[in-house]
């Protein structure tokens, strides 16, 4: 119980830290320097989150999993100290009270009550509870209400302008406003948890310094940015395609980290283009609104595509499994799979491998939808910029057509 409470805490922290950043470098950043900030920015966060399997595997491997968390204390207290003394304060605390009582706290909390039943639902129907049972049918129902409450909210508040809303309406005025990989090497292909990070490099390699490039060509010119964006997300549904074709065998097929690369760069290209276009379209006082709304997408999208694709696992594990391994073996393979994997003949090793490989390709699978999903809105999106963009130039060309027919 009490690790749970610890990381709701640390859950707390670090959102509003990962918000807050690119609200802080849109604001400060001139637009002629964004794309490069923001770029070398989304490849820190990049570069961080994947090589977290690396060092996660080589500490579970040699060491206990409480490192992974002290490994965190010297960065925070280095961040710490150096907010202390560069970042501004307050000017007074009339400033503070101020800003205190325009806070839309309960839209906040609405926002949880709708997130956590759908995400509890996907997380645990047909694994903890039926999915017809009354459990996900009640979770499901209720965070659809939630959700129409949250929006209810949201769109009142905007109406009476007494406090600032947590999903600014003037947002939809404006339209264009580490993955299963470890997991894959480590089941499918017995390496180890130190290997399975070594075998990521292809994608942790990529997708920053992919960040850094596709934040430096974002500002070359008003339609580098939608074609990034539409590139990344083309480069994401091509990545999840071939994946999806992996070979199921328990060897290491080569073309994995072509198609890492693949999907790295995509990566890379997604989020500082994204943040490019937001600070272009969006107005000053909805700028740090959006870069919350867009965050929290990016985090909930997670959420829920990882709920849905742990769904689709267990489906196909629950599905095979008992064909190859007795009650007692698929017990023990929960909690310590290793041991049951060593009491296989060659032949059922190869067997077992197979099925979790089967398995992990219906996820990329069923990644591909949200992927086609996400290309055809980069598409729309860089249709609307090329509409803007012909209606730009003919207001530039127009007074030199009339003053030469005059």
């Amino acid at each position: 119980m009490s690790s749970i409470v610890f990381r709701a805490f640390q859950g707390v922290g670090g959102s509003g830290q990962y918000s807050l950043v690119f609200v802080i470098l849109v604001q400060i950043v001139p637009m002629d320097k964004l794309g490069m900030c923001t770029g070398i920015l989304s490849s820190c966060f990049a570069l961080a989150s994947l090589l977290g399997p690396i060092l996660g595997g080589v500490i579970s491997d040699n060491t206990t999993w409480r490192w992974i968390f002290w490994l965190n204390v010297p960065g925070a207290t280095l961040a710490v100290l150096l907010l202390s003394i560069f970042m501004e304060s307050p000017k007074s605390s009339k400033e503070i009270r101020r800003s205190l009582k325009s806070m839309d706290v309960l839209g906040a909390l609405l926002s949880l009550a709708w997130a956590i039943p759908l995400i509890f639902a996907l997380q645990e129907g047909g694994q903890a509870y039926p999915w017809n049972g009354g459990v996900i049918i009640g979770t499901l129902v209720a965070g659809i209400a939630m959700l129409l409450l949250f929006a209810a909210w949201q769109v009142w508040t905007y109406r009476r302008g007494t406090i600032d809303t947590l999903l600014p309406m003037g947002l939809f005025k404006r339209p264009k406003v580490a993955l299963v990989f470890g997991q894959r090497f480590q089941y499918v292909n017995y390496e180890t948890a130190t290997r399975a990070g070594i075998l990521l490099l292809p994608l942790t390699l990529s997708s920053p310094i992919m960040s850094v490039f596709g934040g430096a060509m974002a500002n070359k010119h008003r339609l580098c940015a939608p074609v990034i964006h539409l590139a990344g997300a083309c480069l994401n549904m091509v990545g999840a395609i071939l994946m999806s074709t992996v070979s199921v065998g328990t060897s290491v097929s080569n073309a994995q980290f072509g198609y890492q690369v693949i999907i790295g760069t995509g990566f890379g290209f997604v989020m500082p283009s994204l943040m490019y276009l937001i600070k272009l379209e969006v107005e000053e006082k909805d700028l740090a609104g959006a870069m919350g709304v867009a965050n929290m997408g990016r985090t909930l999208g997670g959420c829920i595509g990882l709920a849905i694709g742990g769904s689709l696992f267990r489906d196909r594990l629950d599905r095979d499994l008992p064909t190859l391994l007795d009650e007692e073996q698929l017990e023990r393979l929960m909690t310590s799979s290793a041991q049951v994997v060593s009491t296989l003949s060659t032949a059922e090793r190869e067997r077992l491998g197979e099925i979790y490989g089967e398995a992990f390709n219906l996820q990329f699978r069923g990644m591909i939808a949200f992927a086609v999903l996400s290309v055809c809105l980069g598409g729309w999106m860089l249709y609307l910029y090329l509409g803007r963009t012909a209606e730009y130039q003919d207001a530039v060309t127009a007074p030199d057509v009339a003053m030469a027919e005059s």
